[in-house]
C-alpha cells in the first residue's frame, strides 16, 4: 500500500541526455495513471471486506449478547 501514497515520477532519458519522444512520455503518463487506480481500486476493496468483517463480527457478537441474556 505504501506505493499508493507515494506516486514514483520516474525521468526516463535517451543515452545522449535528451527527453524521451512524446509518444514515450504519453505512454509513461498512463502507466502511472493505471497504477494509481490500480491503488485507488485494491484500497477501496480492502475497505470493503473490512466493512463486512466489521458487519460480521457486530451480527455475532450479537447472537453472543442474546444468547447469555436468555
Amino acid at each position: 500500500m505504501e506505493a499508493c501514497e507515494r506516486p514514483q515520477r520516474l525521468q526516463r532519458q535517451h543515452p545522449e541526455g535528451r527527453s524521451p519522444p512524446l509518444l514515450a512520455q504519453q505512454r509513461h503518463k498512463q502507466e502511472l495513471e493505471l497504477r494509481g487506480l490500480g491503488c485507488h481500486l485494491l484500497q477501496a476493496r480492502v475497505r470493503l471486506v473490512m466493512q463486512r468483517a466489521m458487519r460480521e463480527g457486530a451480527r455475532q457478537m450479537q447472537q453472543l449478547l442474546e444468547g447469555a441474556s436468555v
